[in-house]
């Protein structure tokens, strides 16, 4: 593989999981809310139905998405999240520290 296709590669990639935040960016703001993780999550079958339980969890998971405290989950801060998410998910050890 050359670098060219390796950059063409982590382009379409990147590509691919901003259409995955605009998904998941309901209201249109440019940024994730809690609401919107979510969604994210339980399409990701990441919730088990018990809303305590599914609560604390969103909570924290928002913690760790959002990794500079302000409230929101930006783009930058989606694609990490989501990627570590999606490993998770498939059985990878994340690159980043989503907690299951």
């Amino acid at each position: 593989m050359t670098l060219l296709s390796m950059i063409d590669n982590a382009k379409s990639r990147e590509a691919d999981v901003y259409t995955k935040f605009q998904q998941y960016d309901a209201d249109a703001s440019g940024f994730i809310d809690e609401g919107e993780l979510a969604c994210l999550l339980d399409d990701l079958n990441m919730l088990t139905g018990d809303g305590a339980k599914d609560q604390r969890f969103l909570e924290k998971q928002f913690i760790v998405a959002d990794e500079n405290g302000d409230g929101k989950i930006s783009f930058e801060e989606f694609k990490v999240f989501y990627n570590a998410a999606i490993d998770l998910k498939q059985g990878k050890a994340p690159k980043t520290p989503v907690k299951g």
